[in-house]
């Protein structure tokens, strides 16, 4: 269920964000830096209870890399068009 739910988030941001990847600014750079930044530095007990909930399970799993890896190699055998 995780892995679909974060598949529908990713596939959200691919169509939200297309045109901001394309052309990425700084501020996409720093906020993927800062996310992960959190992620490994900051200890998951001192979190609230949902923003630990996303850094365990969600990012330190891999479930999202799980999803954007998914969905990398579907779109890679997608005809174009």
């Amino acid at each position: 269920m995780k892995l679909i739910c974060c598949m529908i988030v990713v596939l959200a941001l691919f169509w939200f964000l297309s045109k901001k990847t394309k052309n990425p600014d700084v501020g996409l750079y720093i906020g993927s830096i800062v996310l992960a930044l959190v992620s490994v530095l900051v200890p998951s007990k001192s979190l609230p209870a949902p923003l630990s909930y996303f850094f365990v399970q969600i990012l330190q799993r891999g479930v999202l890399a799980g999803a954007l890896f998914i969905w990398v190699m579907v779109a890679s055998v997608w005809p174009k068009g």
